[in-house]
Order: C-alpha cells, then structure tokens, then sequence
C-alpha cells in the first residue's frame, strides 16, 4: 500500500482487496439484507451519514461548474466518445 495513504484509507482499501472471499470487505454473508452492510459500517466512512445519501438531504463536497445540465465537459472523454455498442445495457431493466 502506498505511504502518502492515510492508515484508515489503507485498512479500507486491504479489505476490499482481501484475497479471501470469505473475508474480503463487501462480501453477501448469508442472512444479510445486503452485500454494502460492512462496507458502509467500516470506520473509513464514519463520518457519513447513511440516512442522508440514501434520500440525497447531503451537500456534495465538491460540486463541478457546468453549464447546463447536459454539459458533458467534466467527464472524461474516453467515456463520452464511447460508442453505443460499447455501452452496457442491462436486457432485465
């Protein structure tokens, strides 16, 4: 892991990148609702409130300059020029 990472970051980072699945941050445990449960109770997002994301009554902390709501310019372009056929559509949505 590299150094300039704060340690909470680290630890975040090795658990969603455990080599064991069984252990591995993020996995569907038998009996949980769902598999983001330890993800979200994991001390590198203390700070967030669950409640808040989940029905958007948060401040973004960063909010681009956009000139409109179709203005694509922050978005890199490798995904912008991307062709149709290229792009993932869910058949069951």
């Amino acid at each position: 892991m590299k150094p300039y990472f704060e340690k909470p970051t680290q630890l975040f980072l090795s658990a969603l990148l455990e080599r064991d699945p069984e252990k591995r941050l993020g996995r569907y445990a038998d009996g949980q609702a769902d598999d983001a449960v330890d993800i979200r109770a994991h001390p590198y997002f203390a700070n967030i409130d669950w409640h808040q994301v989940k029905y958007r009554n948060h401040d973004a902390p960063w909010v681009p300059r956009t000139k409109g709501p179709m203005d694509t310019s922050k978005i890199d372009s490798a995904f912008t020029n991307e062709a149709l056929d290229e792009t993932y559509v869910d058949p069951k949505a």
